[in-house]
């Protein structure tokens, strides 16, 4: 853009020959307007799980999913690695300042592959009542409610638990049998899919995380209707025993501090559990053992 600002002055100019006059007309050139972006900005790390890599560190922040925080209070982060929810103020540290409050998140009490509660969403209950929450003889509504990975939906009421979540809604169908419901039509079914970028895959770190995750629910995919079985046997009994289980490829066999008897572990479908041991017994198997499994690793 160019405009010119005129103003007429007489200039008077002094020769030695004679006097002459000129009239001056200044312009004024403004170059245009950009409205271009910096291409330059400043990280600043406020909080980590990893020493020196923030300003503050804090191990519990672990895989944090979920951000949340209500119009008058900290954020609250859902670290789905530690099982926790941690506060923090806009300079990323710990709130409150002089006893920062860390709310355990609970597994799924139907059972859990995972070692720990597993928290990724996370939010704020704006209207203040609603999904109320129990523990012994208290009871409110949830301020801030957590979504699992392992099925679960929890709430969280200071009066009635401060440092932990309850749960309120699982997957595992308990909640239905315990107030006689039944399922009349399925509203719409879902699958999982775990998805990652392309960039992320030509990071040799990156993918190794991925790959690991990967296998890891793989793992407790595959554990999903298996049980584990562990037995003792007399020597001369083994090869009965091994001819009545079924196994993923063949039972683990070890030696006992008695050389005549040895260890049996297998795993082996649920399904099947309450045919076998009568089995098994019959076969003069002895301290057999049944036990859940959180993963199975092919």
């Amino acid at each position: 853009m160019r405009f010119d600002l005129c103003s007429l002055r007489r200039l008077q100019v002094q020769s030695s020959r004679r006097r002459r006059t000129y009239f001056a007309c200044p312009r004024l050139e403004v170059l245009e307007d950009r409205l271009t972006p910096s291409a330059d900005f400043v990280q600043t790390n406020l909080v980590s799980d990893l020493p020196g890599l923030a300003s503050t560190t804090d191990a519990n922040l672990i895989n944090p999913w979920g951000l949340v925080a209500s119009p008058s209070g900290p954020w609250w982060v859902a670290n789905e690695g530690s099982g926790t929810s941690t506060l923090y103020n806009g300079q990323g540290q710990p709130q409150p300042p002089n006893s920062p409050l860390i709310v355990s998140i609970p597994r799924n009490p139907g059972g859990s592959f995972l070692p720990h509660g597993s928290p990724t969403g996370i939010v704020f209950n704006t209207s203040g009542s609603g999904f109320n929450v129990t523990e012994g003889s208290q009871s409110g509504p949830s301020f801030f409610l957590f979504a699992t990975l392992d099925g679960t939906i929890s709430g969280w009421n200071p009066k009635v638990d401060p440092t932990h979540a309850i749960v309120e809604v699982t997957e595992t169908g308990s909640s239905l049998r315990a107030n006689r419901l039944r399922i009349i039509d399925t509203v719409m079914e879902s699958e999982t899919h775990l998805i990652a970028n392309k960039k992320a895959c030509t990071d040799p770190w990156k993918k190794q995380k991925l790959e690991s995750l990967a296998m890891m629910l793989r793992g407790a995919i595959d554990a999903q209707g298996q049980v584990g079985l562990m037995l003792n046997v007399e020597k001369e009994n083994l090869a009965t025993i091994l001819k009545v289980l079924p196994s993923l490829h063949s039972p683990t066999v070890s030696e006992l501090s008695d050389p005549t008897w040895v260890a049996v572990n297998t795993i082996l479908e649920e399904s099947t559990v309450r045919d076998v041991i009568p089995k098994l017994k019959a076969a003069k198997a002895t301290g057999i053992v049944e036990y859940p499994l959180n993963k199975v690793v092919l």
